[in-house]
């Protein structure tokens, strides 16, 4: 592991780099059952490949709680980086979003230091509903999203 997801200092000091985030969001569907996304996104050139996916996304379904999890990475950093995320649910009928977590910053250079070990943490989005078996969210530039829907109380 080149970079590791914890950093120390010989003071004592400890900080979590970036890296550590997407660990700790995917560890939590250890015993999921992975369900297959079908994408349908915009494509971008760069330098290793063509026509890559501006976005990438998994999904794991949870039997004993029924809950659903979406992990979205939005790729893009243009002027127009926003995309709009939207998921058909009605395969799991009457859910609600329970969480949306979302890892990025406007300085795609920044980085956690000791100076500054929460500069990039994961933030909380606003919660979006669910309406007639769809979800949509827009997912902002270069970011990572872990969404949870729960079962309707």
């Amino acid at each position: 592991n080149v970079i590791a997801p914890i950093m120390t200092s010989s003071r004592g000091a400890a900080w979590r780099q970036t890296i550590f985030y997407p660990f700790a969001m995917t560890s939590t569907l250890a015993g999921c059952d992975v369900l297959r996304p079908v994408l349908q996104c915009p494509l971008y050139d760069c330098k290793a490949r063509s026509e890559v996916p501006v976005l990438a996304a998994a999904s794991a379904y949870e039997p004993a709680s029924k809950s659903l999890t979406i992990l979205a990475i939005n790729r893009r950093i243009d002027d127009h980086g926003t995309i709009e995320l939207a998921v058909d649910l009605r395969a799991f009928p009457r859910m609600r979003v329970s969480k949306w977590s979302v890892l990025r910053h406007n300085n795609l250079k920044a980085a956690n230091t000791m100076s500054d070990p929460d500069c990039i943490r994961p933030a909380s989005a606003a919660a979006v509903s669910v309406t007639n078996g769809q979800f949509s969210a827009a997912l902002a530039p270069a970011s990572l999203n872990l969404i949870q829907l729960t079962p309707e109380a």
